[in-house]
């Protein structure tokens, strides 16, 4: 039996899914992947840079994966929350075959793309230093992409993606173009075929990295993957024992508050988890009991909080030390969230529904941001503010501009018919009214081609809506 940092390494550059069939982890073998088996995996941009950089031999820490057991809590500590399966120690000693496609190709809106593909030696290059075609790198992201014209790949470039695979070959995918100078992306993917983990493992022995994009295949058994999930589940127990938690995706992120939410009791607090790598928070604490203190958490990568506080009806804790800043959705509704952060420019849909917020913090916001606030108790200074916003500074459509005007006139400002009164007579609103309407009315003049004589009828819409809507709900308060 070899030691592990005795075994050779690789990985295979694809796309992959996992066919359902689990099977014991073959002597002197490792298996190594960044999701459970059994669940949809997109290996992000950040989890593919600190991969591709640690896999080449040249980078200070390559060692970490020559023995990824004996180093995961520093390979923790960067984001690479590993799932190891390996026949000994208190790893998992079975795994889900995986079917690998060995063509990494990619059709995006922007544009058609490859990378090096194939089974890849531990220690090579994967980051194309010399690589000889056009790059192509994605938004805040270092990893390159080779563009294609079109969905075709060129001789040339499938011989460079290949020059280290170990399966195919470099001289495989020549032949295949013996009589061709190109291929659809699609005719590249059937002849290099498919290959399964336990063939990898047979013919090459070692710790194979799963880093590819997978999902459960179309033929897997439904109720093998739910019990591999509810098997692989219980492997991440030990890692919420101690604070620090690391998750890389959402659905690490999901299973770990599913197991947490059981048996608080046993694991460290979740406050304590570290969710910088975190992109997406959708639906998180949707329709749960949560009420703790995550006031700590690092949400500065999160873009996307679509439902993450739906239905939280216990949730009472402020939010208003996070600095999320690269949120462009957040929503919220049913819950008891006091505070809230200060809105970045980056936000373009916020929605809150009757939770008890008074006050929004925010320097500029984003012209086309679109805001709801429905049975939120939001203050007068706050009123006003967005008021002016939408008023003068809002590039979002006019008739948007007007059904968000209107809550903010009427609906928002419902908290009593003294204060219903004392703000549509106050003086700093009417002032603060007439002000936006001469610059809404430039606006519409310049944008409608409006003509000076309709400019009356919006006026008295405009600067009476506000009045009007108090008073009717004034009326409706009395009754």
């Amino acid at each position: 039996m070899k030691r592990i940092d005795e075994m050779s390494g690789y990985s295979m550059q694809g796309h992959g899914c996992d066919t359902g069939i689990v099977r014991q982890v073959p002597p002197n073998c490792m298996y190594v992947t960044l999701s459970h088996c059994g669940q949809y995996m997109v290996t992000t941009s950040k989890l593919k840079e600190f991969m591709l950089d640690l896999f080449d031999a040249r980078h200070p820490h390559h060692y970490w994966l020559k023995n990824p057991y004996q180093y995961k809590e520093k390979l923790r500590d960067i984001g690479l929350n590993l799932h190891i399966h390996y026949d000994g120690l208190d790893c998992d000693p079975t795994y889900m075959d995986c079917k690998y496609q060995p063509f990494l190709s990619f059709t995006m809106k922007k544009g058609n793309y490859v990378r090096p593909s194939g089974l890849i030696p531990l220690g090579a290059s994967l980051m194309m230093e010399d690589c000889p075609f056009p790059i192509h790198r994605m938004d805040d992201s270092t990893v390159p992409f080779i563009t294609c014209k079109g969905q075709m790949i060129e001789k040339d470039v499938a011989q460079y993606i290949y020059k280290d695979s170990l399966t195919p070959t470099e001289k495989d995918i020549t032949t295949s173009f013996s009589f061709y100078q190109s291929f659809f992306f699609e005719q590249m993917t059937k002849n290099v075929g498919t290959v399964l983990q336990s063939e990898l493992f047979e013919k090459y022995p070692g710790i194979h990295y799963n880093i590819v994009c997978r999902s459960p295949c179309r033929t897997a058994p439904p109720e093998s993957i739910t019990l591999r999930r509810q098997h692989s589940n219980k492997q991440v127990e030990t890692a919420l024992l101690r604070p620090g938690y690391t998750p890389l995706t959402l659905d690490h992120l999901k299973n770990a508050v599913d197991l947490y939410m059981k048996t608080p009791d046993q694991f460290a607090p979740i406050g304590t988890w570290k969710v910088h790598h975190i992109t997406n928070m959708t639906s998180l604490f949707e329709d749960t009991d949560f009420n703790e203190d995550i006031s700590e958490w690092d949400v500065s990568n999160v873009k996307l909080m679509h439902r993450m506080f739906h239905n939280a009806r216990q949730f009472s804790q402020s939010l208003e030390a996070w600095t999320p800043y690269k949120l462009t959705h957040f929503d919220a509704k049913n819950s008891q969230i006091p505070r809230l952060f200060k809105l970045p420019p980056t936000l373009i849909e916020f929605n809150i529904r009757n939770c008890p917020i008074h006050q929004l913090e925010f320097d500029q916001l984003n012209p086309m941001i679109y805001i709801i606030c429905e049975g939120a108790p939001l203050n007068h200074e706050t009123v006003v503010r967005l008021i002016k916003f939408y008023s003068t500074i809002s590039e979002l459509p006019e008739d948007k501009r007007s059904v968000i005007l209107d809550q903010f006139r009427g609906g928002a400002l419902k908290r009593s018919n003294k204060n219903c009164t004392k703000r549509f007579r106050s003086k700093k609103v009417q002032k603060l009214l007439t002000e936006s309407w001469k610059g809404y009315k430039n606006h519409l003049m310049k944008t409608r081609g409006l003509r000076k004589q309709d400019y009356h009828r919006f006026a008295r819409d405009f600067k009476k809506g506000y009045i009007n809507s108090c008073k009717t709900q004034k009326t409706k308060n009395t009754r």
